[in-house]
């Protein structure tokens, strides 16, 4: 009994050991600049570092020039078709609908017998026009509870587009300051500058190159 006591806490003691042990082939965090942990910014003057790694002074002058992020987001949402909530215009022009009554019209034709000596029968044409009000839906819409779904999907569609796009924003970043760093094309920072031109409707190409002051298209055209 004693002995299997001991085996127990030697299994225990083995494999804790083992977990606190990194693997020798660990994959490196740098690897995928999608991930924020795997972005190291080294300070001006920090020494010997790798070329994945940020420089910090780079990297702020690159933010300094570059549309902001919330400048992005922004543009984004214009493309998506999110930046405006017509929900609430949509519900108030539901209600006011109240106001305006429903016509109806009916035509027709009546005819009448007049018992004399010299019987005859009176045909007269017959118009019908009524107007209806419903005052209820001053208070009470159907348009109410669609409108509390659509203003839900429309959150959640901007949620879902500023995550995407600040994410894609910042990968840009940093892989456009790894770039200049080692003084090499980034195929990263121009595939992170493509989806941004994509989610803003290319109002990204637009902008950095309003900013960066890019030739007109037909001198670069020559070039």
């Amino acid at each position: 009994m004693l002995f299997a006591v001991v085996m127990v806490i030697l299994a225990a003691l083995a494999a804790r050991a083992s977990a606190q042990t990194a693997p020798a082939d660990a994959p490196s965090e740098l690897d995928d600049l999608d991930d924020a942990a795997g972005v190291v910014v080294v300070a001006p003057g920090g020494g010997t570092s790798s070329d994945d790694e940020v420089d910090a002074e780079i990297y702020a002058r690159i933010a300094a020039s570059a549309p902001k992020p919330d400048q992005v987001v922004a543009a984004a949402y214009r493309a998506a078709g999110v930046d405006r909530d017509p929900v609430a215009h949509l519900v108030h022009r539901a209600h006011l609908a109240a106001l305006v009554p429903q016509l109806s019209v009916r035509g027709g034709e009546d005819a009448s017998w007049r018992e004399i000596d010299d019987p005859t029968i009176a045909r007269v044409m017959v118009f019908d026009v009524s107007a209806s009000w419903h005052f209820d839906r001053l208070v009470f819409d159907p348009t109410d509870v669609r409108a509390v779904s659509l203003e839900t999907g429309r959150r959640r569609e901007r949620r879902r587009v500023a995550s995407r796009v600040i994410r894609t924003y910042y990968r840009w970043l940093a892989a456009r300051a790894i770039a200049v760093r080692a003084g090499r094309p980034s195929p990263r920072a121009d595939e992170a500058a493509a989806e941004l031109d994509a989610w803003t409707d290319g109002w990204w190409s637009t902008e950095t190159c309003r900013v960066a002051n890019c030739p007109p298209r037909s001198d670069r055209s020559e070039h």
